[in-house]
Order: structure tokens, then C-alpha cells, then sequence
């Protein structure tokens, strides 16, 4: 019997994929927001796996939260850097799985696999009250920030209300996914990061003013490392 922090699913090719909490405040049972940090071969190539897995994402439940591409790093190192950004809501961490093992899925992540490059990924658990998709505007700048260490969470969202930017999404790691073959150990998808936070604000000068403030600086250095850049929302 698996533990109550851990659930796994054997897939086609004798392969398993395993999920395991990470926050014991935080079981899998509960919503989980997946994150999706990678690099693209071919952006085209990536929308049209995204147009056709969406399908079977929405039969499990999950349902897109936020797109972006990285158009200007701010911060941090060239290592923590990837240029896309997906982040998908799922009722619980099993609904994932079940996503995994959907003969139509299976055959259309091929596309995945010869589209992105560099992908890392990691569930977390959502630090405010509610998460809405707010629409999507052109005239809105918007800003990435994730950060591994020190949780400083709390400090960003007091900073970004009293910049006035709104908070499309912050959350905090709460599990990681292990594949490998079924008889072995397997290995961890990578992921970078311990918290992010996604802002919206009405032009860049916004976060400027936010991000040189002597309180966000100081969450910036208390962090293990930290990421920061402009992003294109796509979605």
C-alpha cells in the first residue's frame, strides 16, 4: 500500500511515474497547480500539441491558468532561465495521472517531446485565497518571478497590493514527479523552483518602482536565488 503522500501510475513501455508530496500541509488530495518552465524547438509545434492534449487535460478536470513566453530577464541566472511558462490547475495530484494514462493523450505528447527542450516541472500549492483567470490584456505588462530557499511569498504579495499590481498567481512547491522504469528507482523532473509568483500591473514602470523597493530587494537576497523577467501573456 503506497504511502498517503505518495500515489504513482505504471504506464505503457514498463515505465512508472511517481508524485510525492513535498508539503505535509499540503496532501495530494487537495488542487495542485502544475508548472510548466521549459524552452521550445518549435513554439508552432508546442501550441498544436497544446490544441490537441487540451481535450483530455479538461476530461480530468484541469484547465489552463497561465501562458507566457519570457520577453526581458531582470534578474537572476541564465540556469533558472527558461522562455515558457504554462501553469494548469488539477482538482487533486491523481487527476494528473489519470491524464497519463489516456490512450489519445499518450499518442499526442508525442508532439511534446519533439517540441520542447530544457522542460522542467513541479506541482505547487496555491498561497491566495483565490485564483482567477482574469482575461487576457495587450496593454498590460506583466512580471515572473520564482525564487528556491526562503519562503518569501508573503512579502511579494503585500509588496505587488501596495505597488497596486494584481496577483494572477502565487504558489509554493508541494510535490515532485519521479519516471522511470518500473523496476528501478527513477529519476526526478527537474524543477527550479520553490515559489513563484505571477503579477499583473498597468505598464513596466510598475514593477520597477516594486522591484527596487528596499523590501522587495531584501526578499530577492534571502532567497537562495531568484529569477525575475517581463513575460508576453499568451494566455
Amino acid at each position: 500500500m503506497e504511502k498517503e503522500n505518495q500515489i504513482s501510475v505504471s504506464l505503457a513501455g514498463g515505465n512508472r511515474v511517481t508524485i510525492t508530496s513535498t508539503d505535509v500541509e499540503w496532501p495530494l488530495s487537495n488542487p495542485v497547480y502544475a508548472i510548466n518552465w521549459f524552452d521550445t524547438k518549435s513554439l508552432p509545434l508546442y501550441n498544436l500539441y497544446n490544441l490537441l492534449a487540451s481535450r483530455s487535460v479538461r476530461a480530468v478536470g484541469g484547465r489552463p491558468h497561465f501562458k507566457g513566453k519570457v520577453t526581458q530577464v531582470l534578474h537572476g541566472h541564465e540556469d533558472d532561465r527558461r522562455d515558457v511558462l504554462l501553469i494548469v490547475h488539477y482538482p487533486t495530484a491523481q487527476r494528473f495521472l489519470d491524464l497519463l494514462t489516456s490512450p489519445y493523450f499518450m499518442i499526442v505528447s508525442m508532439l511534446r517531446m519533439v517540441a520542447v527542450k530544457r522542460f522542467t516541472f513541479g506541482f505547487t500549492r496555491s498561497r491566495v485565497a483565490k485564483n482567477t483567470q482574469h482575461q487576457r490584456h495587450q496593454d498590460q505588462a506583466y512580471l515572473l518571478h520564482h525564487f528556491r530557499g526562503t519562503d518569501v511569498i508573503d512579502e511579494m504579495l503585500g509588496l505587488s497590493k501596495k505597488a497596486g499590481a494584481r496577483v494572477l498567481y502565487a504558489g509554493t512547491l508541494s510535490a515532485r514527479v519521479r519516471t522511470g522504469p518500473a523496476n528501478n528507482v527513477g529519476q526526478d523532473l527537474l524543477c527550479l523552483m520553490d515559489g513563484i509568483i505571477v503579477i499583473q500591473a498597468a505598464d513596466k514602470g510598475v514593477f520597477d518602482e516594486m522591484i527596487s523597493s528596499d523590501g522587495y530587494q531584501s526578499a530577492i537576497h534571502r532567497s537562495t536565488s531568484s529569477f525575475i523577467a517581463h513575460i508576453e501573456r499568451l494566455l
